[in-house]
């Protein structure tokens, strides 16, 4: 469930619809917390001009180490 959770996110970023992105990746990462994901939530952080809150989601991942 996680997955599908994480592909929508991922389809609408690419269709820049980044707050409804960011919706269904928190979800996802939510229901199966991983590296990808939350590195999905900072790229949409990011896209979504959120450079701030990029990097701090960026910091945390380096400061829990990687986890698949």
């Amino acid at each position: 469930k996680s997955e599908i959770y994480q592909g929508v996110a991922t389809l609408y970023a690419k269709n820049e619809k980044y707050d409804t992105a960011l919706t269904f990746a928190n979800k996802a990462n939510e229901l199966s917390s991983t590296t990808e994901r939350q590195f999905l939530i900072a790229k949409i952080y990011y896209l979504n001009g959120q450079s701030d809150l990029a990097i701090i989601k960026m910091n945390n991942i380096l400061r829990q180490g990687f986890k698949n």
